[in-house]
C-alpha cells in the first residue's frame, strides 16, 4: 500500500495527455515485437523509398564531442557486440554505444565500418529494442552524428555505402517522427526536434519537408513549455540547460528566417545569460540536480556558437537572480556563491531533480571549494539514491530524511514546496531567505527556513526549523576532494592549495567520508562536514570566511588561526 500511494502521488503531477501517450507507447512496443515475427522488417520500417540526399548541407556549429566514459565501457572492435547485456556493462554505457558519438575519434574507414555493421546487425522490434538501440532518444543522437559526419566527409564515401546510409537514416527518422517522446518531453524531445530538422536539410523533396514541418511545429510548442521566463530550462539542471542551449543553437541555423527564427533567437539570448551566470570560475557548469561537468559542450563552446550565430554574447553579472528556476548568486573575478531556492524539478518531469532545496555551491580563487554531490550513474541502486538524497547536499536534514519522496531512478512521489521569502542586494553580496515544507510529513509538521548572507568570499547561514518533534537537525557541507579539514584549537580550518577558509559555528562538527561525482562514471572520495544543531524545533548557524591575505602566508595562518580574524 505504501508503494501504491507513492505511485499515485507521482501520477498526480502528470498531465492526462502525457499519461495517455505513455500507455500507448508501452502497449505498441510489445505489439510490434509480435508483429515483426510475421512481417519482414523492411515492411515495418519503410526504408527503401528514401528520397535523395540534398546537394548541400550546413555544418554543425559545434565540433563533434565524445561523452565522458562510464563504468564498464564497451570495447570498440569489429565485429561489434551491440547488445553486451547488463552483466558486462551498464544500460547507460550500452546506450552511449548506440549514440555513436564516439565515431569522432575513429578514422573515416573505421567510422564507415562501424556504421555498416550497425545497419546490418541492429534491427528494430527485437525484444527490448526500445531500451537502447531503437528508442527515440538514441535514434536522435545517432542520426545526428551520422548526418554531421556525412556533411563533413560524405563526398569521399563510396556510392554503395551512401546508398545503405540513406536508406537506414530515412527508416530511422521516419520511425522517430512517428514516435517522438511526447510522454517524456523535456531535453529528450528537444533532441528529437534537432534530428527532425537535420533530416529536413539532409534529404531533398516533399518527404524531407514533412520532417521540417514536424520539427518546427514541435519546436514552437516546446519553447513555450520548456524555457522559463528567466531564461532557464524548466528541468532546472544547469548541465541539461547547457545541452538544450547547444541543441537550440543548432535549430537556429537549421530553420529558415521568419517568426519562429526570431523568437528562438530571443529565447537563446535569455538562455545564454543564464548559462553565463551559472558558470563557475573554472569554466564549467554548476552541478545542481542531474548532470556532469563534461556532459554537454562547455559553456564557452556554447556561448561561442551563439555569438557566431547571433552576433551577441552576454556578460556575467556580479549579483544575479533567476526567480522561476530558483538560482541566485554573487561573484567576483575568481569566486562564486550559487544558491538553489526553487522548485525541485519540472512538475510533470521530475526525472533530474535532487533533494537540494536551499543548498549552495562555492568556488574560491578559481577553484571549487564547497561542491554539489553530482551524479555518477542513472541505474537504480545505492549510488543513484545517494546522488538524489538531501543528505548528499549542502543543506539541512531532519533525522537524515529526504525533502522529497525519491524512488526508482527518475521518479518522485511527495515533493517539497520551496518558497523564496526575500532576496535583497546588500553591499557586495545578497541576503536570501527561503523555506520549504519537505519535512512537513514528519511529526510536528516541521518547516525549514534558511537565511543566507553571502559575498563572493563569505557565507553566513542561519537555519531555523519551526515545528517538529525532536528530530535531529544537521547541516552538511560537502568538500571538494582537494579541500582539507583541520581543527586548530576551537577554530576549524579548510584549505585548498593557497586558499584557506575559517568555519565558525557554536555546534559540534563531525567529519564523514563521502563521494563527489563530477561526471557520469566518476566517484572521487572526499569528506563531508556535519554540523549538529540539536533537536527540532530549533535554530543553528555557521559562517564560512575566506581572508583576502591568505595567499601570502598560508602556513603562518594555519599555525596561528587567530590571525584569520585579523586578515578578514
Amino acid at each position: 500500500m505504501k508503494h501504491a500511494f507513492r505511485f499515485l502521488r507521482s501520477l498526480g503531477h502528470h498531465t492526462p495527455a502525457q499519461l495517455g501517450r505513455r500507455a500507448w507507447s508501452l502497449s505498441t512496443r510489445h505489439a510490434l515485437v509480435l508483429v515483426q515475427r510475421r512481417l519482414p522488417i523492411e515492411r515495418l520500417i519503410h526504408g527503401r523509398d528514401a528520397p535523395p540526399f540534398a546537394k548541400s548541407l550546413p555544418l554543425s556549429l559545434f565540433e563533434p564531442r565524445v561523452p565522458s566514459p562510464v563504468d564498464s565501457e564497451p570495447r570498440l572492435e569489429l565485429p561489434m557486440n551491440w547488445h553486451p547485456g547488463s552483466q558486462q556493462t551498464s544500460l547507460l554505457a550500452t546506450m552511449q554505444l548506440h549514440y555513436m558519438e564516439w565515431l569522432k575519434d575513429q578514422s573515416d574507414e573505421r567510422a564507415q565500418a562501424f556504421i555498416r555493421d550497425w545497419i546490418l546487425n541492429v534491427r528494430p522490434y527485437r525484444p527490448g529494442y526500445w531500451r537502447d538501440s531503437w528508442n527515440p532518444y538514441s535514434i536522435s543522437l545517432r542520426c545526428v552524428v551520422w548526418m554531421q559526419l556525412f556533411a563533413r566527409r560524405g563526398d569521399a564515401w563510396p556510392d554503395d555505402f551512401k546508398h545503405l546510409l540513406r536508406e537506414s537514416l530515412f527508416a530511422q527518422l521516419r520511425f522517430l517522427s512517428a514516435n517522438v517522446e511526447l510522454d517524456i518531453g523535456g531535453n529528450h524531445l528537444i533532441k528529437n526536434i534537432v534530428a527532425l530538422l537535420w533530416a529536413g536539410r539532409l534529404f531533398d523533396g516533399p518527404k524531407a519537408r514533412r520532417f521540417t514541418i514536424r520539427g518546427e511545429r514541435l519546436l514552437e510548442r516546446e519553447l513555450s513549455r520548456q524555457i522559463l521566463d528567466d531564461g532557464m530550462h524548466f528541468e532546472r539542471s544547469p548541465a541539461y540547460h547547457a545541452q538544450v542551449f547547444a541543441d537550440l543553437c543548432e535549430c537556429l541555423q537549421l530553420i529558415a528566417p521568419g517568426t519562429l527564427h526570431t523568437r528562438l533567437e530571443a529565447e537563446l539570448g535569455a538562455m545564454a545569460k543564464a548559462l553565463a551566470d551559472l558558470t563557475h570560475p573554472d569554466g564549467q557548469v554548476s552541478l545542481f540536480n542531474d548532470g556532469g561537468l563534461h556532459m554537454a559542450h562547455s559553456p564557452a563552446e556554447c556561448l561561442d556558437a551563439f555569438e557566431r550565430a547571433s552576433g551577441h554574447r552576454p556578460t556575467q553579472a556580479r549579483v544575479f537572480r533567476f526567480d522561476q528556476a530558483g538560482f541566485f548568486g554573487v561573484r567576483d573575478a575568481t569566486s562564486l556563491v550559487l544558491v538553489d531556492c526553487g522548485a525541485i524539478a519540472a512538475d510533470h518531469l521530475p526525472a533530474h531533480g535532487h533533494g537540494d532545496a536551499l543548498a549552495f555551491e562555492w568556488s574560491l580563487d578559481g577553484k571549487r571549494f564547497i561542491v554539489d554531490a553530482g551524479v555518477s550513474e542513472y541505474a537504480p541502486g545505492p549510488r543513484r539514491d545517494w546522488s538524489r538524497s538531501t543528505r548528499a547536499h549542502n543543506t539541512l536534514t531532519l533525522d537524515n530524511q529526504d525533502q522529497c519522496e525519491f524512488y526508482s531512478s527518475f521518479r518522485i512521489g511527495r515533493r517539497a514546496r520551496v518558497a523564496l521569502e526575500r532576496f535583497e542586494v546588500i553591499g557586495k553580496g545578497f541576503l536570501l531567505i527561503g523555506s520549504h515544507d519537505g519535512f512537513a510529513h514528519l511529526p510536528g509538521k516541521p518547516i525549514h527556513r534558511r537565511e543566507i548572507a553571502a559575498t563572493p568570499r563569505r557565507i553566513q547561514v542561519v537555519d531555523r526549523v519551526e515545528g517538529g518533534s525532536g528530530q535531529s537537525m544537521c547541516a552538511r557541507l560537502l568538500l571538494h576532494p582537494d579541500v582539507h579539514f583541520e581543527r586548530r584549537g576551537r577554530t576549524l580550518i579548510l584549505t585548498r592549495d593557497q586558499t584557506i577558509v575559517q568555519l565558525d559555528c557554536d555546534h559540534p562538527v563531525t567529519v564523514e567520508d563521502s563521494w563527489w561525482s563530477p561526471d557520469f562514471g566518476v566517484r572521487l572520495a572526499t569528506q563531508q562536514l556535519a554540523i549538529w544543531y540539536g533537536a527540532a524545533p530549533g535554530c543553528g548557524s555557521f559562517a564560512l570566511q575566506c581572508a583576502p591575505a591568505l595567499a601570502q602566508a598560508p602556513q603562518e595562518l594555519v599555525a596561528n588561526p587567530e590571525l584569520l580574524d585579523t586578515a578578514a
